[in-house]
């Protein structure tokens, strides 16, 4: 999505200066567009990743993130619908499985009652999670334990837009 404000990060998901390679605290002040970004990404070795700045600077965008074996079945006994049923929007993994995220586009009358963050565990782990404001999901580039981040089939921003959120 053109609207999309993106951010370099390292190989471990951490925000970076492009310059210099150093871990950036205030990481959601500076942010890219696409075309900004790949040519930092050509040029700067410190890149390694690419993420993408969640909530109002990306015109509302919110990632649900089905972090691993439990997440469907969580998502199925909190929102008392499958994740099947979901509009199909852009999505991306990281290779691991049953993993991935996938975008929505929240209107801005329903901004004001989202949090930055809701996460749901199973055995002190973070299966499922609705990502917004504050956070920044990877979409692109080196991931720590896999290959790198892939589009979801037929769900990169090439084949699909980015659905209203349910």
């Amino acid at each position: 999505d053109s609207d999309w404000e993106l951010i370099p990060v390292d190989d471990r998901k951490r925000p970076i200066d492009p310059a210099t390679g150093q871990l950036k605290t205030n990481w959601s002040a500076t942010t890219y567009t696409a075309d900004d970004i790949t040519t930092l990404a050509n040029t700067s070795p410190h890149i390694k990743a690419i993420g993408v700045v969640l909530g109002p600077p990306s015109g509302g965008l919110l990632a649900v993130d089905f972090d691993g074996p439990g997440a469907v079945p969580t998502f199925a006994s909190i929102y008392n619908r499958a994740a099947t049923e979901l509009p199909t929007t852009v999505g991306w993994c990281s290779g691991l499985p049953k993993r991935g995220q996938l975008a929505f586009r929240v209107p801005m009358e329903y901004w004001p009652l989202l949090r930055g963050r809701r996460r749901w565990q199973i055995d002190g782990k973070t299966v499922l999670e609705l990502r917004w404001s504050g956070h920044q999901s990877v979409i692109a580039g080196a991931h720590p334990d896999t290959a790198g981040y892939t589009w979801l089939p037929n769900r990169s921003p090439q084949h699909t837009a980015v659905a209203d959120a349910p």
